[in-house]
Formats: C-alpha cells, sequence, structure tokens
C-alpha cells in the first residue's frame, strides 16, 4: 500500500485548487469578452446610425442652400433692372476713350491687360448696340 506524505497530500490539493480556479476565472473571461465584443458592435452600429444621420443632415442643409440660391437668382433675373459695372471699369473705359495705353491702365487702376482687352471688346459691343 502507498502512503502519501502529509505535505505531498497538501500541495496537491493546493494544486487541484488553483486548477480548478483557473478554469472558473477562464470561463468567466471568456463571457467577459463576448460580452465586450457584443458592445462594441452594437457601438460601432451606433456609430454608423450617428454618420449616416449627420450625412443625411448635410445633404439636407446643402439642398435647402442651393434651393435658395436658386430662388434668388430667378427673383434677381425677373426684377429686371439695370446692372452698374464696378467703378474701376468706368475709370477704366474713360481712359482708353481718352487714349491712354492699356499697360498705363493696367498700372494705375491694378486691372490685368487681359481685362482690358475684354473691357475694349465690351465697349464696342455697347457702342454698337
Amino acid at each position: 500500500m502507498v502512503t502519501i506524505n502529509p505535505i505531498t497530500a497538501i500541495a496537491l490539493i493546493l494544486c487541484l485548487l488553483i486548477f480548478w480556479r483557473l478554469l472558473v476565472f477562464q470561463r468567466r473571461g471568456a463571457k467577459h469578452i463576448k460580452s465586450l465584443k457584443k458592445l462594441q458592435d452594437e457601438l460601432s452600429a451606433a456609430q454608423e446610425k450617428e454618420t449616416r444621420e449627420q450625412d443625411f443632415q448635410n445633404s439636407l442643409k446643402l439642398a435647402e442652400v442651393s434651393t435658395d440660391l436658386q430662388k434668388s437668382r430667378s427673383m434677381y433675373s425677373q426684377k429686371n433692372t439695370k446692372h452698374q459695372a464696378p467703378e474701376r471699369y468706368g475709370y477704366a473705359e474713360s481712359m482708353l476713350k481718352s487714349g491712354m495705353q492699356s499697360d498705363k491702365i493696367e498700372s494705375a487702376l491694378g486691372i490685368s491687360c487681359h481685362e482690358i482687352n475684354q473691357l475694349l471688346k465690351l465697349v464696342d459691343l455697347r457702342v454698337k448696340n
């Protein structure tokens, strides 16, 4: 018959107890991991929903602004008011009519040569009509 030393028996019992506690903690850990995964999925879904709602709100605001701009344009075109050119274009026109060269007008008024050429064409069109 085999006899077990009391210290060995206590050590064996302690090892079994530690092993059992390890299994219990492992099961609890697995449950916590599942709970955390579920919470992460719910959070991701909520964030995605919030993003979609925010995108929709932004699109709605953009559509409202677009509609307002179109309304104001159509109201503006219906008024049939005469448009005034910027003051510096008037100065440029009078300088051109007085015979001043376009490069001097460009430096005096800060208007590009391209703008001055366009202004000349517009003045000619206006004179013809």
